[in-house]
């Protein structure tokens, strides 16, 4: 039934992984120069900000110039973004398993296990592609900065609320054989 709890859990777990795509994850600047490039990874995308060295025909030097790339432009832009789109829709269709107890249970843990991956794939995004993606291979380490924003935290959120509807899952099965036991 769609009113358990556990299926009101999966829907939260997949609206917050659906809405993680939307949401910052980290940053990356240089602090060593005051024009120094800054890149903003998102769930779906990364905003690079950086001031023209090199115009092209319309730009002008010194200006800050705005790119995006997206989820088709990096391996691990594309990966997480499928992640994302693939695990929201696993989490909604395990709310309507509620008929056989067992294999919604096994399938939240996969879904768990795919979180705990996305979550993964989003750490190394952060600490191993944002360097490149703001160009910073020749930042000294002191110089770079990089830090978590919320967006990061939101899978973690899905991840604990498929596992609370994981233990509600088993409270309903272990009720049920209970219940059979006394017949």
């Amino acid at each position: 039934m769609i009113q358990r709890l556990q299926s009101i859990l999966l829907i939260l777990a997949a609206v917050a992984n659906f809405a993680a795509f939307f949401l910052p994850y980290g940053y990356a600047e240089n602090n060593a120069e005051m024009d120094s490039p800054t890149a903003q990874l998102y769930g779906g995308h990364v905003m690079v900000n950086a001031v023209i060295t090199d115009p092209a025909p319309g730009e002008a030097f010194g200006e800050w110039k705005e790119s995006t790339l997206t989820v088709g432009d990096d391996t691990f832009l594309t990966i997480h973004g499928l992640l994302i789109g693939l695990n929201g829709l696993a989490l909604v269709a395990m709310v309507f398993m509620f008929g056989n107890r067992a294999r919604q249970l096994k399938l939240v843990y996969v879904g768990i296990l795919m979180l705990m991956i996305q979550v993964v794939i989003a750490a190394a995004m952060l600490w191993a592609r944002m360097p490149t993606w703001l160009g910073a291979g020749n930042i000294a380490a002191e110089n770079f900065d990089s830090g978590l924003k919320f967006g990061f935290f939101i899978p973690i959120l899905a991840i604990l609320l498929s596992w609370w509807a994981a233990k509600r899952i088993q409270k309903d099965e272990k009720m049920v054989k209970d219940m059979d036991r006394f017949r």
